[in-house]
């Protein structure tokens, strides 16, 4: 695959990332049903959870040869290395999900 197409892919990667944090940011700024009675803090962390679960994907999917020519003494994540911090992303954005529902969202 050039060069070219890696980064044009990477671009479309981080517009995607640019998308769903506007979306969660929207989505705190006013927020419907469940989610209007949590506390500001509380529904800023989600709704950041949020957006790190639909952003997990993107280390599995970024074409890092354009960061490799910038700073080629950075070592090349594998794809271990890749699955592992995507999968650490959504699980911690999961277990902070989950605490937030727990602590604030029980029905009294």
């Amino acid at each position: 695959m050039p060069l070219g197409v890696g980064v044009a892919w990477d671009i479309l990667l981080a517009a995607w990332g640019a998308v769903m944090a506007f979306a969660c940011v929207a989505s705190g700024m006013n927020p419907q049903g469940d989610m209007a009675r949590l506390p500001a803090v509380a529904c800023a962390v989600s709704y950041v959870c949020v957006w790190l679960v639909m952003d997990c994907p993107i280390p599995l999917l970024v074409d890092t040869r354009p960061i490799e020519k910038l700073f080629p003494l950075l070592e090349r994540p594998s794809l271990k290395q890749r699955v592992v911090a995507a999968a650490g992303m959504a699980g911690v954005a999961f277990a902070v999900l989950t605490l937030i529902g727990i602590l604030f969202l029980r029905e009294s």
